[in-house]
């Protein structure tokens, strides 16, 4: 009987440490400029993320980074970037579309690029 508990054990050990398909990866790339010349700062972000994410996604991880993109005009436009890493299965489309909608409202942001990526994961 023992040996048998070990056995199960090891296999539900073994069961949450494979990776597991049907993960999709989705990346929110928050560009940090605003019109008026600003930039949205950190206290700011993390009331967003609190206010809009946190109702509606499990879990994420935001990476700092620097973007560039070719503004209507042609030029150049260098902008710090908060990107929002989720990992979710099939279904959390609605929720990441809000959150990314309400994003550019408040920002005041042309576009929010959105990624998927399917995705193996284990937790």
């Amino acid at each position: 009987m023992r040996s048998a508990a070990i056995t199960l054990a090891v296999l539900a050990a073994w069961a949450c440490a494979t990776p597991g398909t049907g993960w999709i990866r989705t990346e929110l790339y928050l560009g940090r400029n605003l019109s008026d010349g600003g930039i949205v700062d950190q206290e700011q972000l993390d009331a967003f993320l609190a206010r809009e994410a946190a109702p509606r996604l499990g879990g994420w991880t935001v990476l700092a980074g620097r973007g560039r993109w070719t503004s209507a005009d042609g030029g150049g436009v260098d902008e710090p970037t908060s990107v929002l890493v989720v990992l979710h299965g099939p279904g959390e489309e609605a929720a990441l579309e809000a959150v990314r909608r309400a994003y550019a409202r408040e920002f005041g942001q042309q576009s929010v690029l959105r990624v998927d990526t399917p995705a193996v994961a284990s937790f």
